[in-house]
């Protein structure tokens, strides 16, 4: 992270890619997750901002209810009027 001596209590990093499970400092690798949570906290409202998809099947559901109701309404008004 630093490439400063280690001294003292040794941390393990948790972070990934290359660094990860190497040596640290505690204040380095307190750094990093600091980082990594605000990152993490950002995607959360991004995702949050978003409006979930409905998924495809109740997608297909809604469009078949609309075409029941429509040719329900036709069925009605092509009866003849009593």
């Amino acid at each position: 992270m630093c490439a400063d001596p280690i001294e003292g209590k040794v941390w393990v990093s948790r972070e990934g890619g290359p660094c990860r499970g190497k040596p640290v400092h505690p204040d380095c690798e307190k750094r990093s997750q600091a980082v990594a949570a605000g990152r993490r906290e950002v995607k959360q409202k991004e995702r949050a901002a978003k409006p979930k998809r409905v998924s495809l099947m109740e997608e297909n559901r809604r469009l078949f209810a609309e075409q029941d109701r429509i040719r329900e309404l036709r069925r009605k008004s092509s009866q003849p009027k009593k």
